[in-house]
């Protein structure tokens, strides 16, 4: 399974502007088609969406994505994310943790069945509340995989597999493979070097049988026509339309029009710098 964009990059605290290039950059000496740069707390996420649009328009033959994370806060799906800044970014990251659950249910035995229900019914009302892109599920969930995997098909939602965080067993991702779902391979890199190493979530998808083409950023996954899908395109060929993204009508994507995948160039002639 050949992995052709990294869709969870964390971008260090400071000035937006070195540590996004220094990521671009990572993602170009790897040969990516594409990188999702999420910021590491609530305050830079705007500086990071600046200095993301900016590089992207100095990058012909990478596409440089903003993401933001969040918590999946309840189970009625309330997410830790103000809706303006979910429409503002390219991908929105739900994470799912056990907590959504009382104490009571997560650690004594018998309420272990209420404990189950708390996290399926938070993961389904979020992603059929919310405009969310990607779910992450913690490393031993107890959820009800027909559900899950249920919303997640209606919605065209990607299940997150990250290299560098907790991950689901290959029990449950066979499952949900079975049933439909489509996956997220990513790095969870919080360093240049560490960018496109998805190595250990590649192995785990390929001992749960997952294949390349339920991977959406696999090379045979459709993840042009995916990000077009998730902005609601009416051109499913190009890159997403940005006039469409931050609420403000007639607004031009930067760098003119929109990319086609016949623009990516030879990597080599970047040479992994950004100027």
């Amino acid at each position: 399974m050949r992995i052709i964009a990294d869709l969870h990059v964390q971008v260090r605290r400071g000035p937006a502007e070195g540590p996004v290039a220094a990521q671009v950059s990572a993602a170009l000496v790897r040969g990516l088609e594409a990188v999702a740069l999420f910021a590491p707390h609530s305050p830079a996420a705007l500086p990071v969406l600046r200095a993301v649009r900016a590089i992207d328009a100095r990058t012909p033959t990478l596409r440089v994505l903003s993401g933001v994370s969040c918590r999946i806060l309840s189970p009625e799906g309330d997410l830790r994310l103000h809706t303006r800044a979910g429409r503002e970014h390219d991908l929105v990251l739900a994470v799912a943790a056990p907590q959504v659950a009382t104490a009571l249910a997560r650690w004594v035995p018998r309420y272990r069945p209420a404990a189950s229900r708390a996290l399926t019914d938070a993961v389904v009302a979020a992603v059929y509340r919310h405009d969310v892109d990607l779910v992450a599920l913690p490393a031993r969930p107890e959820v009800d995989p027909a559900e899950v995997a249920r919303a997640l098909r209606d919605r065209g939602v990607a299940l997150e597999v990250c290299a560098r965080r907790p991950r689901p067993p290959a029990a449950l991702l066979r499952q949900l493979a079975r049933l439909g779902v489509r996956f997220a391979v990513t790095s969870g890199a919080g360093r240049p070097e560490e960018v496109g190493d998805c190595g250990a979530a590649v192995a785990l998808l390929g001992a749960a049988g997952v294949p390349p083409e339920q991977v959406v950023n696999s090379d045979r996954g459709g993840l042009t026509e995916w990000l077009a899908a998730r902005r609601r395109l009416s051109d499913p060929g190009g890159w997403a339309d940005w006039s469409r993204q931050g609420g403000t009508e007639g607004r031009e994507r930067p760098g003119g029009r929109e990319r086609r995948p016949g623009d990516w160039a030879d990597w080599s002639a970047q040479g992994g710098e950004i100027h």
